[in-house]
């Protein structure tokens, strides 16, 4: 919501899928092919994520992505999938039944090491590493986004992520000429959401998520030596902060696919959202 209001406010096309909610396999291929260009893209990633064509469709592009604690992410993921949740019951049992090969595919992809599984350009399942392949496997994929120069900001470290955003971007954030609402994660409340905070349980979740902490980790260290090379990095976290606490409500959330209009009343807000990009 954030990017979109950004987005919005600058006028920038935004590279939505074609059809559903995510980017199928070749579909950004194609579509680079056909010369479409675009200056921003904000969606899910997928296995089948393309990052060649993507910043081929995005010309002098930052990719970037957003990492979140592995703890955390399993908790939230977990009682979202409720069939999963209602199966197991606790997240211990889940991890148990993992290490007993009593767990499907599925359900393994969706909640271990599901963020490099993402990230990953491929659909094979990283469940089942043992700790030197998830070492070896997290090394090289931090290669690979460090050749890539990708930005990876920290959910829980967000105000600082953006702050090195803008910078990255040349964005004013600070001033009030671009304007965005903080965004405040959402909270489980249904009967029966399953929390897992006790330390056992905690180390259990990382145990079938390695390369996802090893990559988190990694993160972590790296935004902090980022903020070091900011001048004046302390001001801008602060005016940032003061402009979110100014700015009314985000735009509104971008179209599912390119071809749905959400807002027809409004056509500054539907010209961005196109499925030829810039004209």
């Amino acid at each position: 919501m954030i990017l979109n209001s950004i987005a919005f406010k600058l006028r920038l096309n935004c590279l939505h899928p074609t059809k559903d909610g995510w980017f199928k396999e070749n579909e950004l291929k194609g579509r680079a092919r056909l010369g479409h260009r675009f200056d921003v893209s904000f969606r899910h990633m997928t296995p089948v994520l393309e990052l060649e064509p993507l910043q081929e469709l995005l010309p002098d592009s930052l990719i970037t992505t957003i990492m979140r604690d592995p703890v955390t992410k399993f908790n939230s993921m977990f009682n979202f999938v409720q069939t999963t949740r209602a199966h197991y019951g606790t997240a211990m049992n889940f991890v148990n039944a993992v290490k007993e090969g009593k767990a499907s595919v599925k359900e393994k992809n969706d909640l271990c090491n599901n963020l490099a599984y993402s990230i990953s350009g491929s659909q094979i399942s990283l469940a089942d590493l043992n700790y030197q392949e998830s070492k070896d496997y997290a090394e090289k994929m931090i290669a690979d986004f460090e050749s890539k120069d990708v930005f990876v900001m920290i959910t829980e470290r967000m105000n600082e992520s953006l702050v090195v955003m803008c910078e990255r971007m040349g964005w004013d954030c600070y001033s009030g000429a671009l304007s965005f609402k903080n965004t405040v994660e959402r909270q489980n409340k249904q009967a029966g959401t399953v929390k897992c905070n006790d330390e056992e349980c905690k180390k259990g979740i990382k145990s079938v998520n390695e390369v996802d902490w090893m990559l988190y980790e990694y993160y972590k260290e790296k935004l902090d030596a980022i903020i070091k090379t900011i001048p004046d990095f302390e001001t801008k976290l602060k005016k940032l902060g003061e402009n979110m606490e100014k700015s009314a409500a985000n735009a509104q959330k971008y179209p599912v696919n390119c071809f749905e209009r959400i807002n027809p009343d409004r056509p500054e807000f539907e010209a961005i959202h196109t499925c030829q990009g810039r004209t």
